[in-house]
C-alpha cells in the first residue's frame, strides 16, 4: 500500500511538471519580460564575480606564492655605498637563520648597439627576485623551479631569445660590450641557456631588448663595467631585525611579508564590493521581478477562474505556478551560466593571442556560494510570492469580465 502511494505520487509530480511545461509553453509570452530581467541580471551578477576573482588573482599570484620572508633593498652608487655595502654584508652575517647575496645591475651594449640592463648575479643563488608593479616578484627559468648560472652563461626573456634566434642558424648567443670611464671596452660572449617570461610586457618593446639579461658574474672583474646599483635579495626568520637594520642605514626595503598583506587589504575590499553589488542587484531585481510576475498573474487571471470553477483547489492552482515560476528561473539560470562562461572562454582566447599566457579565469568558492544563495533565493521566494498570489486571484470577477 506504501509503494503503490509512493508511485501515485510519482505520476502526479510527474504530470505536473508535464503541465506546468505545456503551459510556459503556451503562455510564453507572457514570461518574455520576466526571462530577459532574470537572465540579464543573472548574467551580469555571474560575469561581475568571474571579472573580480580572474582580476584579483591574476593580479597577486605571483606574489601570494613568494616566500614571505623575502625582503629586497635597492642601494644606489653614490661615495659612500661601498662602505654601507660592507656595514650590511657584516651585520647580515651576525644574523642567525638570514641568508643574502647581491645582484650588481648595470648597462651594456649588445653587438647590434642596443642598450641592455644586465643583471650580474654571484656564483649561487637560491632564487631571483625583481620589484615588479604588484610588488616583489619571482623571476623563473622557463621550465625549470630554480636556475644556477655558471661562468659565460645568460638568461634572457623568451622574445629576446626568439628575436637572437632569427640572426643565427644555430642555437643563439649574445655577446656583451662593458665599458667604464678610463679603461678600454671589454667584450663577453655569453651562451644562453634559459629563458623566462616578463611579468608585465607594456612597458617594454616587442623585441625584449629591454628586458632585463641575467649573466654569471664569474670571470668579470667589477674594475671592468659601472655599478648603477646593487640589489640584496635577503631571506631570513627575522624579518623584524632585518628591517630595523636596513632603516637604521637609510636603505630602502621592499618586504614580501608588508606587499602580501597589502594584497589582502586589497581583496577584502574586492569582496566588500561584491557583496554589496549582490545586495544592490537583488533589490533591483526583487521589483522588476514583482512587476514581471505581476503582469504574468493579470494575463493567467482567466485560465485561473476556469481551472477554480472546474474545482481546482487552492494547493493545485499554487503548486502549478510553483512548478511554473521554478522552470522559469532555473532555465535562465542555466543560460546565464552559460553564456558568462563562454564570453569569458572568448576574453582568455583574446588574452592568448595578446601574449598573456598566465591569464587565469577564476571564479573563488566564495563567489560560488554568494551566486548559489543570492539565486535560489531570488527564485525559491518569488516563484512561491507568485503562485501564493495566484491563489488569491478573483476568479469568477475575472470570468465575468472576459466573457463580456
Amino acid at each position: 500500500m506504501q509503494n503503490a502511494d509512493i508511485v501515485w505520487r510519482k505520476v502526479c509530480y510527474v504530470k505536473l511538471l508535464k503541465h506546468s511545461a505545456a503551459m510556459i509553453k503556451k503562455t510564453f509570452r507572457n514570461y518574455m519580460m520576466l526571462s530577459i530581467t532574470v537572465f540579464l541580471t543573472f548574467t551580469f551578477l555571474l560575469g561581475f564575480l568571474i571579472y573580480t576573482d580572474s582580476g584579483i588573482y591574476n593580479k597577486y599570484k605571483e606574489l601570494m606564492g613568494n616566500d614571505y620572508k623575502i625582503i629586497l633593498s635597492h642601494n644606489g652608487m653614490d661615495s659612500d655605498s661601498g662602505n654601507k655595502i660592507n656595514i650590511l654584508t657584516s651585520r647580515l652575517e651576525e644574523m642567525g637563520d638570514t641568508h643574502f647575496y647581491y645582484i650588481k645591475k648595470t648597462l651594456a651594449r649588445d653587438t647590434y648597439g642596443n642598450q641592455c640592463h644586465v643583471q650580474i648575479l654571484p656564483n649561487y643563488v637560491w632564487a631571483v627576485f625583481e620589484y615588479g608593479n604588484v610588488g616583489v616578484e619571482r623571476v623563473e627559468m622557463n621550465g625549470e623551479k630554480s636556475f644556477t648560472l655558471q661562468q659565460g652563461e645568460a638568461l634572457v626573456s623568451d622574445r629576446m631569445y626568439e628575436n637572437l634566434k632569427k640572426s643565427f642558424d644555430r642555437e643563439p648567443e649574445i655577446s656583451m660590450v662593458f665599458e667604464k670611464e678610463g679603461n678600454n671596452k671589454k667584450i663577453y660572449k655569453f651562451n644562453i641557456v634559459g629563458t623566462y617570461t616578463p611579468k608585465q610586457y607594456e612597458n617594454t618593446q616587442e623585441t625584449g631588448v629591454e628586458d632585463p639579461i641575467y649573466i654569471s658574474g664569474v670571470g668579470i672583474d667589477d674594475s671592468e663595467y659601472e655599478i648603477h646599483n646593487y640589489q640584496t635579495v635577503i631571506r631570513t626568520d627575522k624579518p623584524s631585525l632585518v628591517i630595523n637594520c636596513l632603516k637604521s642605514m637609510n636603505m630602502s626595503i621592499m618586504n614580501v611579508m608588508d606587499e602580501q598583506n597589502n594584497a589582502i587589504k586589497e581583496e577584502n575590499i574586492v569582496i566588500r564590493n561584491k557583496y554589496i553589488i549582490a545586495a544592490v542587484l537583488f533589490v533591483i531585481l526583487g521589483i522588476n521581478l514583482y512587476s514581471a510576475f505581476s503582469n504574468a498573474l493579470n494575463e493567467r487571471k482567466y485560465e485561473i477562474g476556469i481551472k477554480r470553477a472546474i474545482g481546482a483547489g487552492k494547493k493545485d492552482i499554487m503548486m502549478q505556478f510553483l512548478t511554473e515560476g521554478i522552470i522559469v528561473m532555473g532555465i535562465n539560470i542555466f543560460l546565464s551560466i552559460v553564456v558568462s562562461i563562454n564570453i569569458f572562454v572568448i576574453y582568455k582566447a583574446i588574452m592568448f593571442y595578446a601574449k598573456d599566457y598566465r591569464y587565469v579565469i577564476c571564479l573563488s568558492g566564495q563567489s560560488v556560494i554568494l551566486y548559489a544563495v543570492l539565486t535560489l533565493s531570488i527564485s525559491a521566494l518569488f516563484s512561491t510570492l507568485f503562485a501564493y498570489k495566484c491563489t488569491r486571484a478573483v476568479s469568477y470577477t475575472h470570468l465575468r469580465a472576459h466573457e463580456t
